[in-house]
This record gives C-alpha cells, sequence and structure tokens, in this order.
C-alpha cells in the first residue's frame, strides 16, 4: 500500500492528487493521495509525525514549505542540496530523503516545448525555491545570465551566492525600464495576477517595457492564467506541464517506475474536471 500526499497553501486548485491518482491506477499499484493543507511551517513537526505514524512513504512539498522542509529531512539527494528547496520527499529505512524534480519538469517542459534558452535574454519573477529550479534547468541547456525581479533583494542575494556559475542580476518592478528587453519572461512567484491592487502598483504602465517572445507562467490554473493574459503578441506556455513531468518523476521515486501518459489527454482531462 502506498500512502502518498501533499503539503503546501493553499491546494484547492491543486491537480496533483489528480495525477497520482490516475498514476497509481495506470501502474496497477495499491494506494491512495491525500492532501494537507498547512500555512505556517511551525505546523509541520506535528504533521510530520503523524505522517510517519501512519505510514506515509511518498510526500510532493509546495509553496510555501519546499525550503523549511529540509528541517524534518534525515538525507537530501545531489539537487536538492544545490537548490536548497525540496518538492519531494520519500520514507526510508533511515529517515525522510528530500529530492527536487521541479528543475527537471522544468527543463522538460522547455525540450517539449521547443524553447531554447541558451544566449537569451532572461527575465524571472521571484527568487523562491521554484525560481531557483527554473535557473538550473535553464542554465543546464546554455543560459549563463539572468535577471531576477523580487519584492527584496536578499533572495536574490542568496541565489548570486549559491549560483556561482551563473550571472544573476537583481531588480525591483520599479525600476524596470522601457530599455529594458527580455527574450523570455518566466513567473515562479505566487501572486495573484489579477489583483487589481496589486496590478495598479506595480504593473501600471509596465506593458510597454515587455515584449518577449515567450511567456512562461509556472501557475497553471485557469488554463488561461491572469498573468498569461497580461501579454498580447506572446508565445505563451502555463506551468501545466512542468507539473505533470515533476509529478511523474516524483511517482518514480516513490514507486520505481514511470507511469506512461499523454500529455494532451491529461491536460484536456484535467481541465474538464477543473474548469
Amino acid at each position: 500500500m502506498k500512502n502518498l500526499g501533499i503539503i503546501g497553501w493553499p491546494l484547492n486548485k491543486s491537480l496533483s492528487p489528480f495525477l497520482h491518482s490516475r498514476f497509481l491506477v495506470q501502474t496497477a499499484i495499491n494506494g491512495g493521495y491525500t492532501s494537507f493543507e498547512i500555512k505556517e511551517s511551525m505546523e509541520l513537526p506535528i504533521l510530520m509525525h503523524f505522517l510517519e505514524r501512519f505510514g506515509f512513504t511518498g510526500l510532493n512539498v509546495t509553496s510555501p514549505h519546499k525550503q523549511a522542509i529540509l528541517s524534518y529531512v534525515q538525507d537530501v539527494d545531489d539537487t536538492v542540496r544545490f537548490l536548497k528547496a525540496a518538492n519531494t520527499l520519500t520514507f526510508t529505512k533511515n529517515g525522510w530523503k528530500a529530492h527536487n524534480t521541479d528543475s527537471y519538469g522544468f527543463g522538460r517542459q522547455l525540450d517539449i516545448s521547443g524553447i531554447e534558452p541558451a544566449g537569451k535574454n532572461i527575465l524571472i519573477f521571484g527568487a523562491g525555491g521554484a525560481a531557483r529550479a527554473v535557473a538550473l534547468a535553464c542554465y543546464e541547456r546554455g543560459a549563463v545570465e539572468f535577471t531576477v525581479v523580487n519584492r527584496n533583494s536578499e533572495s536574490v542575494e542568496q541565489m548570486r551566492a549559491d549560483f556561482s556559475g551563473m550571472v544573476i542580476n537583481y531588480t525591483s518592478f520599479e525600476d524596470l525600464k522601457e530599455e529594458n528587453f527580455f527574450d523570455i519572461l518566466i513567473n515562479t512567484a505566487t501572486i495573484d495576477w489579477s489583483n487589481s491592487i496589486w496590478l495598479n502598483k506595480f504593473w501600471a504602465g509596465k506593458e510597454k517595457i515587455f515584449s518577449p517572445a515567450v511567456v512562461i507562467d509556472l501557475q497553471y490554473m485557469p488554463r488561461n492564467t491572469p498573468f498569461m493574459n497580461l501579454f498580447h503578441d506572446s508565445e505563451k506556455y502555463n506551468g501545466f506541464t512542468m507539473l505533470v513531468e515533476q509529478a511523474a518523476r516524483a511517482f518514480e521515486i516513490w514507486c520505481g517506475v514511470m507511469p506512461e501518459y499523454s500529455l494532451k489527454e491529461l491536460e484536456g482531462a484535467a481541465y474538464s474536471v477543473s474548469e
């Protein structure tokens, strides 16, 4: 019996239970997948004890706990050691081991979509665990320089210190200028881009700055996300492909088998249920 689950907040729009339930059926593995919606990291010790007590063997970890969860693991893989963030845990005889399949998933999205980051001017919104995974996937495909937009510089300074092989520039929303040009714009921030207060404060007048060839939003609900709708002439992608690819890799870590799936069929089924 494979007891699997996800930790994060909010989870009301998460498609992870949908995906992993299908993977369990497709691979004929007896198991279940449960959502544990917690907002504060102070709740993690109690939850982790509960999960161990009731025999959970695999967990997904999403915002805002991808870095805080590392305090409750006994081992990490090389990607987590580099990124200092985890999105997948597996329970072993020695305790919890942390993995990160986000960089794998985003790399697969780049490959499947035919997006070549090498030599491109890349702008990343956000500086958390997802931004780190995105930067690593792009770096592995030849990109060496990034500009990161964040509400403070501390997280970007930490990225710069950790990713010594990359050139990471920092800017705030207020400092973005018309002369800035970016080929690829990637949103990793969990911001409500439909919120008029946010848009009026940070986005008003900025739309003329951006004419990227490619816009990628790691959010995937709804299918046409509010961030994607800010752009008109760009090639636009949501985060559904990344979600599926990182989920399949996590499932392989837990169960020892890579599920077979069609991205097109999964997308049709997922959005027919959720929209």
